[in-house]
């Protein structure tokens, strides 16, 4: 079982980890922070739509 509190401060902190070490700032770092941030998901399965719900972990993919 995962713990839902601890997804998002370990994925902030992974890419505050990486920006730091490349010298990420400013308008970039945003950008990543955004993209990861706020994000939601539906599923789409034999012709039914399920409703919207926010990604409150992981990564995007693709």
């Amino acid at each position: 079982m995962y713990d839902e509190n601890q997804c998002n401060p370990t994925i902030t902190r992974t890419v505050n980890t990486i920006a730091y070490r490349y010298g990420i700032r400013g308008t970039p770092h945003r950008w990543f922070t955004s993209y990861l941030s706020g994000r939601q998901q539906m599923v789409i399965f034999n012709g039914f739509t399920s409703s919207s719900g926010a990604i409150s972990c992981g990564v995007p993919q693709g």
